[in-house]
């Protein structure tokens, strides 16, 4: 089953069909959910899926669509701390890499959170209740009628999802706290998400916006990370020395990726919205009765 939408088929159809799809991938990962790796996936179906639920906004009453919205956001939470801990020390290996040995202690501790993390996950059978809010969000989806929901419903939807976007970039852009650019990469993994749903084979312009959104993604997850590093060392650390050093190569690492966020923000958020969303209506129809 496709997580595209397909040629010819509703918007809204194909939206209800791809969701439920990623609600079953993410059930199916939760029967190895004392796996870190499979808690992980999770996130990440959960993610996509609350992603393409808000190009439904447009076709649904207030009360079903924030009823469903809420139930996917509460599906995540049990998930959170596992995945933090887990982030957190990959982020810091990554940031270190040889030099990893210069930090004992952090390390040491670090190594000691996740443990907890992942025994507290186990105790608390924090998998099964993720589990039972998926089967919610399941029975919400069933019960929604979306097959009115049009190309015209979408565009609207999608081009709130650009302004969101493009608003977070500018704030961050004048004010690059870690909150304003925590909430600038949601909005852009939101944009990501949809454009690789709606279409698997956009014409090249797009395609390189795709590009630079998953990459801009990713970028702004790596400083998040950090900034969870940050206060876990400022929490946890005894070795003054150690956390003083750690954040030395914090401060290069975000100094080196500083232009990236400007570039890529500069050139993905240029267009007016009203303009982008006309190119792509045009891309898209092409694509869809073609």
């Amino acid at each position: 089953m496709t997580a595209h939408m397909k040629k010819k088929e509703a918007p809204g159809q194909a939206l209800q069909r791809v969701c439920q799809r990623h609600v079953a991938q993410a059930l199916a990962h939760l029967r190895q959910a004392h796996l870190p790796e499979s808690v992980h996936i999770v996130r990440k179906e959960i993610k996509r899926l609350r992603a393409l639920f808000r190009l439904t906004r447009g076709g649904l009453s207030p009360k079903k669509y924030q009823k469903t919205a809420k139930a996917m956001r509460l599906a995540s939470k049990p998930l959170a701390a596992s995945r933090d801990a887990r982030v957190i020390q990959k982020a810091f290996e990554t940031l270190t890499g040889s030099k990893a040995r210069q930090f004992p202690d952090i390390r040491s501790r670090l190594q000691t959170r996740s443990s907890h993390a992942e025994q507290n996950f186990a105790n608390f059978d924090s998998g099964t209740v993720a589990k039972s809010i998926l089967k919610k969000v399941r029975s919400h989806l069933d019960d929604l009628s979306l097959k009115r929901l049009g190309w015209s419903e979408v565009r609207a939807d999608l081009e709130k999802s650009y302004t969101r976007g493009r608003n977070a970039w500018n704030l961050a852009r004048r004010r690059p706290s870690p909150e304003h650019l925590h909430a600038w990469r949601k909005r852009v993994k939101d944009l990501w998400y949809q454009l690789d749903f709606l279409c698997p084979d956009w014409p090249p312009e797009t395609r390189k916006m795709l590009a630079g959104l998953e990459v801009l993604g990713e970028e702004l997850g790596a400083d998040h990370d950090l900034v969870l590093l940050e206060q876990f060392t400022r929490e946890q650390h005894r070795q003054l020395q150690e956390a003083a050093q750690l954040q030395i190569l914090i401060d290069a690492w975000r100094n080196q990726h500083a232009a990236v966020f400007r570039r890529l923000g500069s050139r993905l958020y240029a267009q007016p919205p009203d303009v982008l969303c006309a190119r792509l209506e045009k891309a898209w129809k092409s694509w869809h009765n073609g």
